[in-house]
């Protein structure tokens, strides 16, 4: 007789799951709005004359903060594919 695996057997797909993204999206952007702060915060610097740091923190901030929304949207839309999915099996 076969055992069936457990379910905290390491599953590579694991890592794939929408919660997964949806928190990853959001570390991601909280971080990315962080760096783009900086380069806003040191607008205000009087006696900076460094402009290419400041567009660089303002532009790697505004990147990753669009690959964090992106990155949470496709959790949310894939947990509520998953959820639908659920819902309609368990219909019939």
């Amino acid at each position: 007789m076969t055992e069936l695996p457990s379910r905290t057997t390491s599953d590579p797909l694991r890592a794939l799951s929408p919660w997964n993204y949806i928190a990853s999206g959001i570390v991601v952007t909280l971080a990315s709005a962080g760096l783009a702060s900086l380069g806003v915060a040191n607008l205000d610097d009087p006696y900076s004359s460094d402009d290419s740091a400041v567009l660089f923190f303002q532009v790697i901030g505004l990147i990753g903060t669009l690959i964090g929304v992106v990155t949470f949207l496709i959790g949310v839309v894939a947990q509520g594919v998953r959820v639908g999915l659920r819902a309609h099996s368990t219909d019939a």
